[in-house]
């Protein structure tokens, strides 16, 4: 299975703003080097389930204090996890007064939980500086981009059914002491596959059709790098983290070692878990 990873950036997007880093060591504040406060951004991944987006925010996260959840609200059944990740679980009658300040309202499970994400909330933050990192679905893009505008920097992410197979399989097999799935177990898997290929085949339309920065390839041989990846990309592209001084061992840009194109090429032959 190939072990390398491409990415690459819409340059020509109208909504495309490459800004130069401007913050501390490891991001760790937000003045910029005129000596104003720097406004803040919201970073999207947009991806199939079981492709890895909490584990690279999670990874993301460790780098600065300032990568805030961007504010969700649900009227589904409160997790242990709510207020560590930004969401505020309500009534329905509550996330119906809230409606005109929400945006992006969906039932991703087709039943009466309604999801969205607090933009009023948001767009003060950002006002303040405060960074902001979430995981839009792709069907919601333009509602995204309608509402924050330049402060929005989306990362698409892909990857191929084996890689998306293997994930969802060990997430399962995680959850059963066992060791033994059962055929609703594998039915399931199944199903979130075909949702997964489906997912990703959308994820590269949109970011044809310019509704996304950078696409991101995952696969296993990128595993053990992929934070690193995607951070120095939005350090290039909006300044929120230093990018590295030296580069990442075995990178290519368009071919050339060391380079700053469009496309990169990653090799690595980590088996870290997502």
């Amino acid at each position: 299975m190939s072990d390398i990873v491409i990415i690459k950036q819409n340059l020509e997007a109208s909504f495309y703003q490459a800004v130069p880093s401007e913050s501390g060591s490891n991001g760790r504040h937000n003045i910029g080097h005129n000596g104003k406060e720097r406004v803040g951004r919201i970073i999207g991944l947009v991806g199939a389930p079981g492709i890895g987006k909490g584990y690279i925010t999670r990874g993301l996260r460790r780098h600065t204090d300032n990568l805030h959840f961007l504010p969700r609200i649900t009227t589904r059944e409160p997790r242990p996890t709510d207020a560590d990740e930004g969401v505020v679980t309500v009534s329905t009658d509550e996330f119906q007064k809230l409606h005109e300040h929400i945006i992006g309202i969906h039932r991703p499970f087709n039943d009466h939980r309604l999801y969205g994400w607090h933009a009023e909330e948001a767009q003060q933050g950002i006002k303040q500086g405060k960074n902001y990192i979430t995981d839009p679905n792709v069907e919601l893009l333009d509602k995204f981009h309608d509402r924050f505008g330049d402060s929005l920097h989306l990362i698409g992410l892909t990857a191929e059914k084996g890689y998306l197979e293997a994930n969802l399989s060990e997430r399962a097999f995680s959850d059963k002491p066992s060791g033994v799935l059962a055929q609703k177990d594998l039915d399931d898997i199944r199903k979130r596959l075909e949702v997964g290929e489906a997912y990703s085949s959308k994820v590269r339309e949109a970011f044809s059709k310019g509704f996304l920065h950078n696409l991101v390839e995952v696969n296993f041989g990128n595993r053990s790098i992929i934070v690193e990846v995607v951070k120095n990309e939005i350090a290039r592209n909006i300044g929120l983290f230093d990018p590295e001084i030296s580069p990442i061992p075995g990178v290519e840009f368009n071919g050339r070692r060391n380079g700053t194109h469009n496309e990169a090429m990653f090799r690595s032959g980590g088996k870290e878990r997502f």
